[in-house]
């Protein structure tokens, strides 16, 4: 069993590391993310000797594999938001006016960017698959969404943005 000393500086060391994966690399909420990483190192504290080498791949493999379950296990859930989200585009008109805003942008962005664009998030398809057909590296597909989606972003703003 680690000492509490111990176990409070390991903790303190890598929680933060863990925690921004979670939420950036894989867009687990806040609190879902704080959780994901409590049960990391509650997993460790009960056998700390499974690690024979350094913690910090230990620990950003294992979040790695708690936020990839995290999403296997909501993803039926997420089909019923998605579900309520349709029924709900009939009586909203705040979201009529997103989709229009949203239908203006992929007008305004590039072909090559939309394609991308619905490939990876639309369609699931792999920075190696889209790579492959493209003849591109999966490298530069991923700067290449990092690009489209920035643009994207700034596209929509822009139309969104209130005059005053």
């Amino acid at each position: 069993m680690l000492a509490a000393s111990r176990f409070d500086s390991i903790y303190r060391e890598h929680a933060p590391a863990m925690r921004h994966i979670a939420i950036r690399r894989f867009r687990v909420c806040p609190s879902d993310a704080e959780a994901l990483v409590h049960d990391v190192f509650l997993a460790y504290l009960a056998n700390p000797n499974v690690v024979l080498g350094e913690l910090r791949p230990y620990f950003a493999g294992a979040i790695w594999n708690a936020a990839r379950n995290y999403h296997r296990k909501r993803k039926p859930e997420a089909e019923l938001h998605n579900d309520v989200r349709d029924w709900r585009l009939e009586t909203a008109p705040d979201r009529l006016a997103t989709d229009l805003a949203l239908a203006t942008t992929l007008e305004r962005i590039s072909a090559r960017c939309r394609e991308v664009l619905r490939r990876h998030h639309v369609d699931g398809e792999s920075l190696g698959s889209i790579a492959a057909t493209l003849e591109l590296s999966p490298a530069y597909v991923k700067v290449l969404l990092h690009r489209c989606r920035a643009h994207a972003c700034e596209v929509f703003r822009s139309i969104t943005r209130v005059q005053r």
